[in-house]
C-alpha cells in the first residue's frame, strides 16, 4: 500500500538554509523525507564565475529554474547557456490567454496538449469555503 500524498508548503523566508560548499546558499524547500522519497527541492544562490565540479547523478533528476542571472552547464560534449525564464508550461498559459469565459473542454484540451491531466473540479467546488 502506497503512502497518502500530502501537501507541502513553503513561504518565502522558510525552509532550512545552510551554507554550500562552492559558496552562497542552499535552503532547502522540500526534503526527500518529506516527500516520501519522491522529490528534494532547493533554492541555490551561486556567486558569478563559481559552481560545482562536473558531475552526474546516479539516483536523481536534476532540473535548474533560473531566477536571475546566466547558468551555464555541459551535458556531455554540449556547453548551453541560459538566462532566467520559465520550462515550457508558459504555452498552456499562452493557450487560454483569449479565454474570456471558463470552459472545461478548452481547459481539458490545453491541459493535454501540455502533458497535464484535470481530476477533478475546482476547489471552490469540491470543497468550498
Amino acid at each position: 500500500m502506497s503512502a497518502q500524498p500530502k501537501g507541502i508548503a513553503v513561504g518565502p523566508d522558510e525552509g532550512d538554509r545552510i551554507r554550500s560548499p562552492i559558496g552562497g546558499d542552499i535552503t532547502f524547500l522540500v526534503r526527500g523525507e518529506q516527500s516520501n522519497g519522491a522529490l528534494a527541492a532547493l533554492e541555490a544562490v551561486a556567486p558569478p564565475g563559481e559552481g560545482p565540479p562536473l558531475h552526474f547523478h546516479g539516483r536523481e533528476d536534476e532540473t535548474v529554474y533560473i531566477i536571475e542571472g546566466d547558468f551555464r552547464w555541459k551535458l556531455g560534449d554540449e556547453l548551453r547557456k541560459r538566462g532566467p525564464g520559465p520550462a515550457g508550461m508558459e504555452g498552456f498559459f499562452d493557450a487560454l490567454s483569449s479565454m474570456t469565459e471558463f470552459d472545461l473542454d478548452t481547459f481539458r484540451a490545453a491541459a493535454a496538449d501540455h502533458a497535464m491531466e484535470i481530476v477533478g473540479p475546482a476547489l471552490a467546488e469540491s470543497d468550498p469555503l
